[in-house]
């Protein structure tokens, strides 16, 4: 049956996207961040292909109960399944992209406690820098050589 075929293609593709959602916080863990680019790009890829079998299956949510009493009992109760698959796997990519954005926050505030403290530097070396040579003029030592 075409709708079960179209539940199955969106319960791969919904793993897919979790199991980069997965990666993706590893490589945030690890600051791997070209790795990471590149998963993101094609995080991208899939998750618009997600969403296109989301649009696609519209008018199946809709009128869902209607559509499994319309199937013999074996694909209604497939149908199902792939439905409550589907639903964990939202879960869990949710809760893998919490996680991320966690990650992502501190590293955020790490880097500007680390401009801070550059900020900080540069206020200090120009506090306390030397006067410029010209307003000084050339040393004893310099003269003789």
């Amino acid at each position: 049956m075409r709708l079960l075929n179209q539940l199955r293609e969106l319960t791969r593709d919904q793993d897919e996207l979790a199991g980069l959602a997965l990666a993706g916080r590893g490589l945030l863990r690890d600051h791997q961040q070209e790795a990471l680019n590149d998963l993101m790009a094609r995080r991208q890829i899939v998750f618009r292909r997600v969403m296109s079998r989301h649009r696609r299956l519209q008018p199946v949510w809709r009128d869902w109960e209607a559509v499994l009493a319309g199937l013999d009992p074996a694909e209604a109760a497939e149908a199902q399944s792939l439905l409550e698959k589907l639903r964990v796997l939202s879960e869990r990519l949710n809760s893998l992209d919490r996680e991320s954005v966690r990650l992502l926050e501190r590293e955020m505030a790490e880097m500007r406690q680390e401009l801070g403290r550059l900020e900080t530097g540069r206020q200090l070396f120009s506090a306390y820098r030397p006067a410029p040579l010209a307003g000084r003029g050339p040393d004893k030592l310099s003269r003789t050589a």
